[in-house]
């Protein structure tokens, strides 16, 4: 039934699962985690976090299947967050020990990801290949030097 809902388009059914990112994001503290181990899983990663309070959502950004190296960790109260920033900061994972901190840049829900934003590039210099020239047609010729 919960997979039924969630094809439906339920918010409250993808909560806690792959997909989406949990509901009231917007509130909610980002921290980045650096330096953890490439084969760590994002429940690991909860555990290790829930021992300063209610961890809501974890994300390991991956490339071809392959861990970064880094994670964000989502709380939704200032002085947990506060004390996985001081208390998570140099404790050693695996191999490793990690670096936690305050997200710079957090991603706001419905935030579009990826990409080049074209609405800001100079007119005729907007990526791709002759992009904004009519694919090479208002070149000049080719002129050899003397």
């Amino acid at each position: 039934q919960d997979e039924r809902a969630e094809a439906a388009g339920d918010p409250a059914a993808r909560e806690g699962r792959h997909g989406g990112p949990p509901a009231g994001v917007e509130e909610m503290i980002t921290l980045k985690v650096d330096n953890i181990p490439f084969e760590t899983s994002s429940d690991q990663v909860r555990a290790i976090f829930a021992e300063f309070g209610e961890v809501c959502d974890v994300y390991i950004p991956r490339r071809d299947g392959r861990s970064g190296g880094y994670a964000f960790v989502r709380f939704r109260n200032q002085v947990e967050a506060d004390a996985a920033i001081e208390r998570g900061q140099d404790l050693p994972v695996g191999n490793r020990r990690i670096s936690v901190q305050l997200a710079q840049n957090p991603r706001n829900k419905g935030e579009r990801r990826g990409g080049f934003d074209r609405s800001h590039a100079p007119r005729g210099r907007q990526g791709g290949f002759g992009a904004g020239r009519g694919r090479g047609q208002h070149r000049e010729p080719y002129q050899p030097r003397e």
